[in-house]
């Protein structure tokens, strides 16, 4: 139903005509992109305590943590500047994809919230993946994300059982077993 922008990369070629690495998706579908904004721009903002001066948290053991891990930004220089992971999702553009576990640690790739210092809650992943705001998960934060990361989209799942569906049906009128009295 949804269709994504045409490619940037198109190379002019001398008789006036251009090569585009893949054909345009303008006709491919009859509505554009959903992006990050569409998505999950109506949520409200979530307080994180990004103006506290202290940036510690206590541990169920008591122990006392830095809330930024130490090897993010101390293991920079050895690994390309983590390049390419530990990304800020962009308004304009879309999900990439939905993962079982986005913590800045993991590598996953972009799970930063476009605009607020945190990674996407589970109700911005749920979104992300088509699931209505109604829909509750169960168990805590981490089952949760895996519920989301694992699932088939809602969207998906509906558009594949009404094709299913539509093909079971011309298979019982093409061998009869469907009466049309």
């Amino acid at each position: 139903m949804h269709v994504f922008a045409s490619p940037e990369l198109k190379i002019t070629l001398p008789d006036g005509q251009y090569y585009a690495a893949a054909r345009s998706t303008a006709g491919g579908a009859p509505f554009r992109a959903i992006t990050v904004r569409d998505t999950i721009g109506d949520l409200p903002k979530v307080e994180n305590g990004a103006s506290k001066l202290t940036l510690e948290v206590k541990l169920s053991n008591g122990q006392m943590v830095d809330l930024i891990p130490w090897c993010l930004p101390n293991t920079a220089k050895r690994h390309n500047q983590w390049k390419g992971l530990y990304g800020r999702l962009d308004w304009e553009g879309n999900f990439p994809t939905s993962v079982t576990d986005p913590q800045p640690m993991g590598k996953v790739g972009m799970c930063f919230h476009p605009d607020q210092d945190r990674i996407i809650t589970v109700r911005e992943c749920a979104r992300s993946q088509g699931f209505p705001d109604s829909y509750e998960f169960a168990g805590n934060i981490q089952n949760k994300h895996r519920q989301i990361g694992n699932a088939v989209p809602p969207p998906l799942a509906f558009a594949l059982g009404r094709k299913l569906k539509e093909a079971v049906d011309v298979k019982g009128h093409d061998t009869g077993l469907i009466s049309t009295a």
